[in-house]
Formats: structure tokens, C-alpha cells, sequence
């Protein structure tokens, strides 16, 4: 079978089903005639968002279904804050089979420019932010045989390349890691990912955080970057003002799409924090909800 070219996969659980279809609509203003095919892992979007989705751009829907067992190490809280959902950006390394180039990206984004050059296929295979922080902190305790002192990895944007050498053993890695350190990590997927590098010896090339990964707090210092990525609290949906997001969420509604719902997302965001954070979180969640004092 015959792969196709560029792709961009899109994990999300069914409430942010609004993120997908804004982020589309972006990348569909921006890089129609690049993107090919989106890949969108999903725990149970409902039917009518498919139906919308679908008809913005080519798009194939993978529900994602890992038995229990791979995640029954890991917290409970970090589990409720993530989501298994996180997990799901290890499936970009079985896809590998069936496409050549696949651009990983979260969908608390928007993109400003194309990013068409990260396409183009270095020698790893493999192309990946890096933060500050060391891989230590994406773990509870350092892990025998790894170098905890290295930089770690951010996996908001992540680009594979099928010349990505055993990428298929790299996806049997990553699962097998939840399973063996799945009690020790703090940063779900970029802890995996941190492993991984390390034990098969690879070389990504490493991503301009400036560039493709420009956070609120830095967007006016130029305007150099092709990405900004609301990271963390609040979200472009929650609180954080950027009118081009605004313009492709209410285009999103126009068409009969799932909204954002305040309600549950501030539910979910308070549920997993400590009682010394949840007051704070609280307050927050208030105020976006237009609560009184």
C-alpha cells in the first residue's frame, strides 16, 4: 500500500472536540495544499462533530482503546489531569507505517505561518522540542541506567519521519515504559519519550521553542514565531484572549459544532490538584464562569 505524504495527528478526549475543529479550520487557511490527511485519536467524539470535521478536510478518526493494564501504574491524579488521551501520541510511530511525514501537534494552538519545512526528513527521523528542564524532573525519582541530567522534552509539537529507524520497536518501548516506570513519572508522555531517546540512541533534531512553540507571555517580544501555544492555565478557550482563535472557534459553532463547556472543563481541571491548590483553582474557575465573589 502506498503511504501517504503528510499528515497531521490531533489526540483529544471528546470534550475538547471544539479544539480539533478550530485547529483544523486554522491549518486548513494555512497549509491546505500541504496537509494531506488529519489524524484525529479520540475517546468517543459524537457523530455529528465527525460528520463537521469530516467535511472541513480529509480526516480519519481512530478511537483510541489501549487495554487498561498499559496505565494501572500510573497516579490516579495524573491519570485524571492528563487523561490516557496523552498516551495516545505514541500511536504517531505505528502510523509510521502508513504515512511518510506526520506532524504531531496539541490543539491548545495556533498557528501563525506554515511550517511546511519541518516536513522535509532529516537524518533521525525524528524532530522534538526541548525545554529547560532537565528529564529528572519529568519523573518522580531518577531511573537506573538513564541520565536524568539531560534536557527534557516538550511533546506540544512533535514531527516523525518514516526513515525513523525500528519504529515499531520504539512503540513497543513506550508502552513497555508505563508499565515497568509508570509509578515514577510526572510528565506522562515526554517522560516516555525522554527514555526512549536514550535507550535506542537517537539524535532528534531539536525545534526553536521561539519558533514553533512561542508561549503568551513572549508573543509580543517579536514576531518571529510560526506557533503560539497556550500552555498550561488558561487556554485559549478559558480565559486567554487571541482573536484569531476566537475566529475559527465561533466559524466552528456557525457549522453546528460541540461547544466549549465551561463547566466540565473547570471540573476536570480542579478534580486531581492537592487541597492546598484546589481554593486557587477555584477562584479561577469562578471568575471564568462569571461567578461572584
Amino acid at each position: 500500500m502506498k503511504k501517504i505524504k503528510n499528515a497531521v495527528v490531533l489526540t483529544l478526549s471528546k470534550n475538547l472536540t471544539f479544539s480539533a475543529g478550530t485547529l483544523i479550520l486554522n491549518l486548513e487557511d494555512i497549509m491546505k495544499d500541504v496537509i494531506e490527511e488529519y489524524v484525529v485519536i479520540h475517546d468517543g467524539i459524537r457523530e455529528k462533530d465527525k460528520l463537521i470535521l469530516s467535511s472541513l478536510a480529509k480526516v480519519r478518526f481512530i478511537k483510541y482503546e489501549k487495554p487498561e493494564y498499559f496505565f494501572k501504574k500510573i497516579d490516579p491524579l495524573i491519570m485524571n489531569q492528563f487523561t490516557k488521551l496523552v498516551f495516545a501520541k505514541f500511536e504517531c510511530l505505528r502510523l509510521l507505517e502508513e504515512y511518510e511525514n506526520i506532524i504531531m501537534t496539541d490543539t491548545d494552538v495556533v498557528f501563525y505561518k506554515n511550517i511546511e519545512e519541518l516536513l522535509i526528513k532529516n537524518n533521525s527521523g525524528l524532530k522534538f522540542l526541548f525545554g529547560s528542564s532537565l528529564v529528572r524532573s519529568q519523573f518522580k525519582e531518577s531511573i537506573d541506567g538513564y541520565d536524568m541530567t539531560l534536557k527534557g522534552m516538550g511533546a506540544g509539537l512533535i514531527v516523525f519521519h518514516d526513515n525513523l529507524k525500528a519504529y515499531n520497536k520504539l512503540y513497543d518501548f513506550c508502552y513497555g515504559v508505563l508499565t515497568e516506570y509508570g509509578d515514577k513519572i510526572k510528565m506522562p508522555e515526554q517522560a516516555v519519550f525522554d527514555l526512549m531517546i536514550q535507550n535506542y540512541k537517537l539524535f532528534p533534531c531539536e525545534l526553536d521553542a521561539k519558533v514553533y512553540c512561542r508561549l503568551p507571555k513572549d508573543q509580543y517580544a517579536d514576531q518571529n514565531y510560526k506557533i503560539l501555544h497556550s500552555a498550561g492555565q488558561p487556554k485559549f478557550w478559558s480565559g486567554l484572549d487571541n482573536e484569531i482563535w476566537q475566529k475559527y472557534y465561533i466559524e466552528w459553532i456557525r457549522l453546528g459544532g460541540s461547544h466549549f463547556d465551561k463547566k466540565k472543563y473547570w471540573i476536570n481541571i480542579i478534580a486531581p490538584v492537592s487541597s492546598r491548590r484546589r481554593k486557587l483553582v477555584q477562584a479561577t474557575y469562578h471568575k471564568l464562569l462569571g461567578f461572584g465573589k
